[in-house]
């Protein structure tokens, strides 16, 4: 960059043409940091930040805009009591994860604690089911009765939305505990139905080379063919990228190639590594 300066035509003047058609010349390193200070003078930190969004997110939301039937299936779903509930930001949050999973198959809400996960994610639940598909969530057994008070009969304020959904805990998915069960999630969930599957918690999922993820990817995910599968998670990286991956891999039902086709991702393994 020094070096653009030592170049001769840094040196010379630069012709300003105002509107008008009146000429003025000046310094050109004096017509380049005018031209760098307007940019900072004429877009507030916040008008920046709302370009990268929109160049980030643009076609997504233009995409969102022309999709009369994607519009079409919403407007059931802003009928429902557990949207109309939602904050602004967890309403286009349900929005983006549902688009999300119908593209991907797959997605992750990764907000803050306290910023209302369980809502939002009943709203994505509440979209799918209104779509015919069943729903299994998984979730640490410490938080049975928080998912377990909004299904229906419960007499919670989702009460009308009649909210289903078929609830294991993580540590189900060892020694044989789903045999345990009179209604076992893994015979439940491999019939020809299209199915959701929620993971609270999700980073707890994060090794691999665990006995539950193994029962998770081989028992359930892989035997399904219509499978969409949404995780929850404030802190979905604890040790290395390698927890993210293995989160992401439960989405393509462990195959390393299952972003290729819509990300362009030859191999997830070998992206992390």
């Amino acid at each position: 960059f020094e070096n653009l300066w030592k170049k001769p035509q840094a040196h010379k003047d630069k012709t300003i043409i105002f509107n008008d058609g009146s000429k003025e010349k000046i310094d050109f390193k004096q017509y380049l940091i005018n031209e760098i200070e307007q940019i900072f003078v004429q877009y507030t930190p916040g008008e920046i930040y709302y370009k990268v969004l929109f160049e980030l997110f643009g076609n997504q939301i233009l995409d969102e805009q022309n999709d009369p039937e994607f519009n079409r299936q919403i407007g059931r779903l802003e009928n429902s009591v557990i949207y109309n509930v939602l904050y602004e930001f967890q309403k286009k949050g349900a929005l983006s994860l549902i688009k999300m999973l119908q593209k991907y198959n797959g997605a992750i809400l990764a907000d803050a604690v306290g910023l209302g996960k369980t809502w939002t994610a009943l709203a994505v639940i509440k979209f799918f089911q209104l779509q015919g598909r069943e729903t299994l969530l998984l979730c640490p057994k410490k938080l049975e009765a928080n998912w377990n008070r909004y299904k229906k009969h419960q007499e919670s304020r989702f009460e009308k939305d009649q909210l289903d959904y078929f609830i294991r805990f993580h540590t189900d998915m060892i020694d044989e505990r789903l045999e345990r069960y009179n209604d076992r999630a893994d015979k439940y969930f491999t019939n020809d139905k299209p199915k959701l599957i929620v993971i609270d918690e999700s980073h707890n999922l994060r090794n691999d080379k665990s006995k539950r993820y193994e029962l998770l990817m081989t028992d359930i995910l892989q035997k399904n063919e219509d499978i969409k599968v949404l995780l929850l998670s404030a802190t979905p990286i604890n040790n290395s990228l390698n927890d993210i991956r293995n989160q992401f891999k439960l989405m393509v039902q462990g195959d390393v190639r299952g972003y290729d086709e819509k990300l362009g991702v030859k191999n997830i393994d070998y992206s992390f590594r």
